[in-house]
């Protein structure tokens, strides 16, 4: 865990929620009014709450979800020691939204209509992730924080004022995914593999655009799109197996890519084949290190 980092997203979501509280026409507890005297100018300390809402009840994707709520506990319980956040405790409300984007929409409008909450963050789901953000863009009185939702609609063209992220988007992962092939001549035909959902489908669309781009020679023989939360991916294996790739692009995470390595390796399939993966957790991972092919 790169906890300096967490330290920074911390201050960076807090300076959005001030931002955010003026932009609502809200004032911050201590800010002082036009006119007040310099004695009134010193601010009251109180308590930022951040909203997380996210797959905590997923069968697949609960760890991945409960590593980032750890991650921010560390990081909050670091900055509070250290004084908070412009003297200001940070404290976080998490929300479960399991596997649907309509119950992540209402837990949101839970936290901000109950507990007055003005910064949400959505770990993983991109799908969820624009939805908040139309739902805060139509409200204008909370901000959305994309943290590990890579959709580029998040900041594109559902960009708002009221939207960021935190994570790069599927443009910057396509074209790194693609410019590691420019040289690898040997590559001449890839399978993709990645979730039926907002994120897979921009994985596979940004990864095919860039690669056109860089190398128009490469032929992309087999798309497989397995629903999130799948945990049978004997099929999806097997049709990537068939089309026999040289490299296989894989955009599942979390239990699905658990899933789909050993499916895959079941089959025989990863001894030949290389895989690319986005969205490993390196240390769950670390127990199925010895299926993964060399050159992965």
């Amino acid at each position: 865990m790169n906890r300096p980092l967490f330290r920074w997203l911390l201050a960076a979501l807090a300076g959005m929620l001030v931002l955010g509280l003026a932009a609502c026409g809200q004032e911050e507890e201590g800010t002082p009014r036009p006119g007040a005297s310099p004695a009134a100018a010193s601010p009251i300390r109180g308590t930022i709450t951040l909203g997380l809402i996210d797959m905590f009840s997923s069968a697949t994707q609960q760890y991945i979800a409960n590593s980032i709520r750890a991650g921010f506990e560390i990081a909050i319980e670091e900055a509070n020691a250290a004084g908070g956040v412009a003297g200001y405790r940070i404290e976080v409300v998490t929300a479960d939204m399991g596997e649907s984007t309509d119950r992540a929409v209402a837990e949101a409008q839970r936290l901000v209509n109950e507990r007055g909450i003005r910064l949400i963050t959505i770990g993983i789901n991109s799908g969820a992730a624009v939805a908040l953000a139309e739902l805060a863009k139509n409200r204008q009185d909370f901000l959305v924080n994309g943290a590990f939702a890579t959709t580029r609609r998040l900041t594109g063209e559902s960009g708002s004022r009221w939207a960021a992220r935190a994570n790069i988007s599927t443009v910057e992962i396509g074209g790194t995914m693609a410019q590691f092939l420019r040289d690898k001549n040997q590559i001449r035909a890839v399978a993709i593999v990645a979730p039926d959902y907002e994120y897979g489908r921009h994985f596979a669309e940004d990864f095919k655009a860039q690669l056109g781009r860089i190398r128009p020679d490469v032929r992309v023989v087999r798309e497989e799109f397995p629903p999130l939360g799948a945990r049978d991916m004997t099929p999806h294996a097997a049709a990537v197996q068939a089309a026999r790739p040289d490299l296989v692009v894989i955009g599942v995470f979390g239990g699905d890519l658990i899933n789909f390595l050993r499916a895959a390796r079941d089959l025989g399939l990863t001894p030949g084949t290389q895989l690319f993966i986005h969205g490993v957790d390196l240390v769950k991972m670390e127990t199925l290190r010895d299926v993964l092919p060399d050159g992965s």
